[in-house]
């Protein structure tokens, strides 16, 4: 499989080739990158070897330091050839195989005296992620508003490989896919990071995966529209959304407790509430990891823990099994009776009170549809318990109009937690399956999460370490913003399989979950207390606004919806509150939405653009409403709006008293929210 001349791979990028030298991103390349020999062709380069300076990283992936060179695929019999995402319209190929080198896993354990452990190959594998999440980090800025194209979800070049390992699927191993059918459009940035994301991946698949008997993946989902992008390239059209996958929640949340809280009183029978119910339990549940554990109360005005993992009383440590136990329970969830709060929360609490040993994080999910009486006292009693127990938050979802606002906003407002209202008909289960989302803006936990999950095409086991990517520019004290996770599987290095024949496994799986459990050293939202604490919320339910999210109110004050903040403009431009929102509610029943869009009131839009704030109108605002964030006043604004006097619709305004002349946007952290 000999190289490329650099006469040939010269003519082929001929239009990245300026003044005498090669350009990609902004960088400058040797005309004879990659062509005549052999080399260690990226080894001072940037972006993944060197700085910008051509200075050596500080562990650079292991491609670094192997040869390479472009290859003619029609003159070459290799199994592996990949193209070339640097310069992906020139249509040259390279291949680490041709130059000898080999796959890791080989170079360190096939042959006799090899004394390294398998923790190298959790070290490897977690260095990959680290490298896809850098580079899309450190591109993310320029990404915004680019425009980039991306293969599609099909495959044109896919074949059946002769042994079967893919299960009759044909695959391309040159290639990568673009998925969008989470139900949400695509947007410019996805398309731009998917690119990035690609570009490692081609590099890792052509030095690791050396054996097509193999199955495994490189891939990355993001937060914003649900897209995802993967190696190989596979022909695979359907519905999917990697933000509902076992792996995507692990790495943004670490391990976690979660106690789902659901209202089975009789009024659940209305409007088909209990459907909805019964829809974001098991959407939840799939959102649950090996190293979580979980449990499901339902109530009316009895309080009954559900049985699953065999045991009523405790957390269930979640498997299989237990994913599918809490989906037959909601299933049989039957509405009757009336309604109280307490009994249910005192419950949740309880359990978590007496669990041996605790996650990282804990949160309940409280659902209703009811009214209860719920005292300030019981109210104080929550929140103290919560407080006790350690990053640990109450995340309320009041469902339909009828629902008691009053008392669900103010457990949320005092438990650290947030506020949802969702109308009847609304997508409960996008909103209360993204309570990760919440977690994962709290935490500062920057190492990879090991997952074991199925594989959504073939069903096989699979090992991957993943890790979150954010949006550097919008990480604020306290909080920071998702914008997708990055994973790679064991199976491209070696198969699991070879694994778990070797002596050492056990220790392996040992230590990649040690790693899996790892917390952040100061708990969640960075350990904050006081005004920095309720600053950092108020900032997280901002962000969530399209899930119906509220921001809590000051002491002694009407509440105001992160939906009327929005909405709030300054003459006749709007003043963006929100921009970039949205960050992960995604309309997952699309069709649905629409269907039900038409008897949705002004104020709750079936379909708010994602990173866009809700189009709310000013036709019918609250008499009049109150917000800080915060109650610092270096740090925040106190925004107070109200409707016209004449009960006209002209713009809202922000000011500290009744409408009059605009003021400065408030700021948090120097940052316009």
């Amino acid at each position: 499989c000999p190289c490329l001349s650099s006469t040939v791979s010269q003519a082929a990028l001929s239009d990245s080739i300026s003044d005498g030298t090669l350009e990609y991103a902004g960088e400058e390349y040797p005309v004879t990158y990659g062509a005549d020999t052999c080399a260690r062709h990226d080894q001072d380069l940037p972006p993944y070897c060197a700085d910008d300076d051509g200075i050596a990283k500080n562990n650079p992936p292991e491609f670094c330091a192997d040869e390479w060179c472009w290859v003619d695929p029609d003159n070459c019999d290799l199994s592996i050839i990949q193209e070339s995402s640097y310069f992906p319209q020139s249509g040259l190929h390279f291949s680490y195989q041709a130059c000898g080198s080999a796959n890791s896993f080989s170079s360190w354990f096939e042959g006799t005296g090899s004394d390294r452990s398998l923790d190298e190959v959790a070290d490897l594998v977690e260095s990959y992620t680290y490298t896809i999440r850098d580079e899309v980090e450190s591109e993310y800025s320029s990404l915004k508003g680019s425009s980039c194209k991306v293969p599609g979800c099909g495959c044109g070049d896919c074949e059946e490989l002769p042994d079967d390992a893919w299960g009759g699927e044909g695959v391309d191993l040159s290639s990568t896919i673009f998925k969008e059918d989470s139900g949400q459009d695509a947007t410019d940035l996805s398309k731009c990071i998917a690119n990035v994301a690609s570009s490692v991946f081609s590099r890792v698949a052509s030095k690791e995966y050396v054996n097509t008997t193999r199955v495994g993946y490189l891939y990355a989902g993001m937060q914003v529209d649900g897209t995802y992008v993967q190696w190989p390239g596979q022909d695979w059209c359907s519905d999917f959304d990697p933000r509902f996958r076992p792996w995507y929640a692990a790495a943004a949340t670490g391990p976690k407790n979660v106690v789902i809280v659901v209202d089975v009183s009789r009024s659940m029978e209305d409007s088909g509430r209990i459907e909805l119910a019964r829809e974001a339990t098991a959407a939840i549940a799939d959102t649950l990891t090996w190293k979580d554990r979980a449990a499901l109360i339902t109530f009316n005005d009895e309080a009954r823990v559900v049985s699953i993992g065999g045991d009523a009383a405790n957390l269930a440590p979640v498997t299989d099994a237990v994913r599918d136990q809490v989906k037959t329970a909601a299933e049989g969830m039957v509405p009757g009776g009336g309604t109280d709060f307490y009994k249910p929360l005192d419950a949740a609490l309880t359990m978590l009170e007496e669990a041996e040993t605790l996650a990282c994080e804990s949160v309940i999910l409280f659902l209703t549809d009811g009214k209860a009486a719920f005292s300030q006292q019981q109210m104080n009693e929550v929140r103290d318990r919560a407080k006790a127990l350690g990053s640990t938050s109450v995340l309320t979802y009041a469902l339909g109009a009828d629902a008691d606002v009053t008392a669900t906003r103010g457990i949320a407002c005092t438990a650290a937690g947030v506020f949802h209202r969702v109308p009847d008909g609304g997508d409960l289960a996008a909103a209360m399956s993204a309570y990760y989302s919440f977690l994962a803006a709290g935490s500062s936990y920057s190492g990879a999460r090991w997952v074991l999950y199925k594989d959504a095409v073939l069903g096989g086991d699979l090992l991957a370490a993943c890790t979150v990517f954010t949006d550097p520019a919008a990480n604020v004290t306290g909080v920071r913003r998702l914008a997708g996770v990055a994973c790679m599987d064991v199976n491209v290095v070696v198969d699991l399989e070879v694994l778990r024949n070797r002596d050492d496994y056990d220790e392996f799986i040992s230590e990649v979950e040690k790693r899996s459990e790892k917390c952040p050293e100061k708990g969640l939202f960075h350990g904050l207390e006081g005004d920095e604490l309720e600053t950092a919320l108020q900032t997280v339910r901002l962000r969530l606004a399209s899930a119906g999210a509220e921001v809590c109110p000051g002491p002694g004050e009407t509440s105001l919806g992160v939906a009327a903040v929005a909405g709030i403009a300054v003459g006749s431009c709007a003043v963006c509150l929100l921009c970039g929102a949205g960050a992960f509610f995604f309309h997952r029943r699309r069709k649905r939405m629409r269907e039900q869009s038409k008897e949705r009131s002004p104020q709750q839009p079936a379909e708010d653009a994602p990173g866009q704030p809700p189009a709310y109108t000013a036709s019918a605002p609250p008499q009049s409403a109150y917000y800080a964030i915060g109650a610092a006043p270096q740090s925040a604004y106190a925004i107070a709006v109200a409707q016209p006097a004449d009960g006209g619709s002209r713009p809202w305004m922000p000011s500290t008293q009744a409408p009059r002349q605009a003021q400065a946007v408030p700021v948090v952290q120097g940052r316009v929210i």
